[in-house]
């Protein structure tokens, strides 16, 4: 059966609409193209603020050098490798007997006592649970009886009040340090060489602790390679592991940790890390004095 032809009216209606939409998607992708060589450059007026906000950095080592390395530009299409990882991530800060609820909530909010942390590993082991370090994890090697305890900042307590109970349970763990604040209130670069050497994994937490979400790419790369670079110099090894300040980033910022050669990324996001995670988007489990022991092991069964 021979089907009439539409009448001539519809088919020209109709060629039209094609044409119509190709030149629309055309456009889309012309602006796309045009912003995204556009997002390619630095931003130097947002630069200029942002360096001129940064704080004064203390002293690094003499051995590091200034980054002059191009800005590498992000694939748009780019596939993010996928962990082999088997661990669960804990995250903690502070942790000390001295937190002030009323005067100094955020502190507190980030602060587990010293007895708190020791319950919480003696649980762990009866649970059956060993720790592992970060980069362990991400590289297959732990197990879905894992844990890879992390310490953000690189405060003085974790070496004073922290790594005596580590030491006591014959457990490691990953602490990320900020290098632009060495001392004072922050370890030293000999307390955290004495970590390295007992087994703790030293991770990079930037400079200056910036939202990198809101840096530009130049700064976001001297930033990540910087204090990468600065702590190789402490502890005369490879830096593996990286952790978002705040857990803010962005597509570009993923990119340019990788290609400063860190292997692994932690955020905030909650939730237990497996091997379908982005190794560049780990999430972890933020530990808070709100979570009671019992809270603690049901959390972990």
């Amino acid at each position: 059966m021979i089907r009439p032809k539409p009448p001539a009216r519809s088919r020209a209606k109709f060629i039209r609409l094609v044409v119509f939409g190709c030149l629309a998607a055309a456009a889309v992708f012309l602006v796309s193209d045009i912003n995204y060589a556009k997002s390619g450059q630095p931003d130097l007026a947002a630069q200029s603020e942002i360096v001129a906000s940064l704080p004064t950095p203390l002293p690094t080592p003499s051995s590091v050098v200034a980054i002059s390395t191009p800005i590498a530009q992000p694939t748009p299409r780019m596939i993010r490798p996928q962990s082999k990882i088997k661990a669960h991530i804990l995250m903690y800060h502070y942790i000390n007997d001295t937190a002030d609820q009323v005067n100094d909530p955020i502190g507190y909010n980030l602060t587990i006592a010293p007895s708190m942390l020791d319950q919480q590993i003696t649980a762990l082991q009866k649970l059956g649970y060993h720790s592992i370090t970060v980069s362990d994890a991400v590289a297959g090697k732990g197990s879905n009886r894992s844990v890879a305890l992390t310490f953000d900042d690189g405060y003085e307590d974790f070496y004073t009040n922290a790594f005596p109970i580590l030491k006591q349970h014959n457990w490691i763990a990953t602490v990320y340090i900020i290098s632009g604040r060495i001392g004072d209130r922050y370890m030293t670069e000999q307390q955290i060489r004495e970590l390295h050497n007992y087994g703790i994994e030293v991770g990079a937490h930037t400079i200056h602790h910036i939202d990198l979400s809101k840096a530009s790419k130049s700064i976001q790369q001297f930033e990540i390679e910087r204090s990468k670079r600065a702590i190789e110099a402490i502890i005369d090894a490879p830096v593996k592991t990286f952790a978002y300040p705040s857990g803010k980033y962005t597509t570009d910022t993923i990119y340019l940790v990788e290609q400063a050669g860190l292997t692994s990324a932690v955020t905030t996001h909650p939730g237990i890390a497996g091997p379908l995670d982005d190794v560049y988007q780990l999430p972890r489990i933020r530990i808070s004095p709100a979570i009671t022991l019992e809270h603690f092991r049901e959390l972990m069964r």
